[in-house]
């Protein structure tokens, strides 16, 4: 309390202190107080309505506490407010409409993460020098009409309602916020058309419109916004495509759509890194356009309706890093110049029907692989040893197909998997006693196929090991006291005939 002896105290920065507890009443005696910097604290209570006091404040900063309650209609004193961060606390009820019309001179308001409800003051409006607004996470709950207001801020550079329950259809007036870098209204409730005036937007570098209702085509004066570099437009109800030169476009997701066909014509792909496109109805071959995409690093097309073969062109895609394209109809051999992608970390294949085997190539040059699934794609054949080059591999997910052979020892060399899925296969032989290496494993899955002998003793080393499933195999001996010692051990599954101590549960 003896702080409200500093009279003369100009600026007060305590970030990052630990500080806990309510704000004592004698702060608001520092009438001379431009800057109060309290963020990423553990400050509890909520804002006295004395601080209406500090007139000459010009920069507000309670972020990253734990404050409670409403905001003071006291806060219109301070009218020479030019930032105020009161995100990431735990307030309530609506922002006061009556208070930050009076802030006029304010360039940043952050109040994202607050449990604000209500509406958006369309006061805000009004605010002629506001260059950042972050309302996000919050609880809105109103039309987004009042946007018609914000359209007056022609200095506006941020704006960003993402998560609230903001509905009603973009207005027109969204173009005419020239200075606008980043936009983002996703996860909210919009509906209508996306209007063609955000074709103003000609600084825009990020747009977010994911998880709303929005429909119909794209305007094409998406055309002219050529400083976009991240467009997310995900799970709405969009159709039609985009068309025109962005060349500054590194990330188009699109997913969760209505598109019937590839959306983007090569002339503004080239500089892509990220494409995802997953859970539209393409219902095509896999689009030759996308062999131009030099530098692309993410495809994701993942039940999109692909048919045909999976061309060997894949194999120049060498910047690619992550392949999904699973829940396909893609068919005949998985092409063996997908080795050639030594980039690749994640590759997903999973649920399509190659009806091949698994390309030895495939497994030689994919050194960087950590993710490989290609679950139930009608795979013939053996698990080629030279599954052990992809020692870095996290997860091998290969169920549902029709494998023989034993399961090859080299396979041990993945000394970092977490998670083996080789279930309802035709795999033989017994269980590898190299597989003992795993020693980060969580998941082993071997059910359904035709193991014989016993399961290594040596597997009792592996003590992050959570789900096993053994059954409708035909091991010869019982697993005894076999896990019983994995301290985080959820499931332990046999076949009801097989003696085991710790089983959670058997199969007949």
């Amino acid at each position: 309390r003896e702080i409200g002896m500093l009279t003369h105290l100009v600026k007060l920065s305590l970030s990052q202190n630990g500080l806990t507890g309510q704000l004592p009443d004698e702060l608001y005696d520092l009438t001379m107080l431009s800057l109060i910097g309290l963020e990423r604290n553990q400050i509890t209570g909520s804002m006295a309505t004395n601080i209406g006091r500090l007139t000459h404040l010009r920069d507000l900063d309670y972020g990253n506490n734990k404050m409670e309650g409403s905001l003071p209609i006291a806060l219109g004193s301070l009218t020479n407010l030019i930032q105020v961060y009161l995100n990431d606390n735990q307030f309530s009820g609506q922002i006061p409409a009556e208070a930050v019309r009076k802030w006029k001179s304010v360039v940043s308001i952050w109040f994202d993460n607050c449990r604000f409800s209500g509406s958006l003051p369309s006061e805000i409006g009004s605010l002629g020098f506001l260059e950042y607004l972050n309302i996000g996470r919050n609880e809105l709950n109103s039309t987004i009409e009042f946007a018609t207001e914000l359209g007056n801020l022609r200095n506006l550079q941020r704006l960003d309602l993402n998560s609230n329950k903001l509905y009603g259809q973009l207005p027109t007036e969204v173009g005419n916020l020239r200075a606008l870098t980043l936009l983002s209204l996703r996860d909210n409730a919009l509906s209508g058309t996306i209007p063609s005036e955000i074709g103003k937007l000609v600084n825009l570098s990020s747009l977010s419109l994911r998880v709303n209702a929005l429909y119909g085509q794209l305007p094409t004066e998406f055309s002219k916004m050529n400083a976009l570099s991240w467009l997310d437009l995900s799970y709405n109800h969009l159709s039609g495509s985009i068309v025109g030169n962005m060349k500054s476009l590194t990330s188009l997701r699109l997913g969760g759509n209505m598109f019937s066909g590839l959306p983007v014509a090569t002339e503004l792909t080239t500089s892509l890194k990220f494409l995802k496109l997953h859970d539209n109805p393409l219902e095509s071959t896999f689009p030759s356009e996308l062999f131009a995409l030099t530098n692309l690093e993410k495809l994701n097309l993942v039940n999109t309706s692909l048919h045909g073969e999976l061309p060997t062109e894949v194999g120049k895609m060498t910047n690619l890093s992550a392949m999904l394209l699973q829940y396909n109809h893609l068919n005949a051999r998985i092409p063996s110049e997908i080795g050639n992608l030594n980039h690749l970390t994640t590759l997903y294949l999973d649920w399509n029907q190659f009806n091949s085997t698994i390309p030895k190539q495939l497994l030689t040059g994919l050194t960087s692989l950590q993710y490989l699934g290609i679950e139930n794609c009608s795979l013939t054949g053996t698990i080629p040893s030279e599954i052990g080059n992809l020692v870095n591999l996290s997860s091998l997910a290969l169920s549902g197909n029709r494998l023989s052979g034993p399961i090859p020892s080299e396979l041990g060399n993945a000394t970092r998997l977490w998670e083996l899925l080789l279930a309802r296969n035709q795999l033989t032989s017994s269980i590898p006693e190299q597989l003992s290496n795993f020693f980060r494993l969580s998941f082993l899955d071997l059910r359904d196929n035709l193991l014989t002998g016993t399961v290594p003793r040596s597997f009792n080393e592996w003590s992050k090991i959570h789900d096993v499933h053994l059954s409708g195999n035909n091991f010869s001996h019982g697993l005894g006291n076999l896990f019983c010692s994995a301290e985080h051990l959820g499931i332990l599954e046999a076949d009801c005939d097989l003696f085991c101590i710790c089983c959670t549960e058997c199969s007949r």
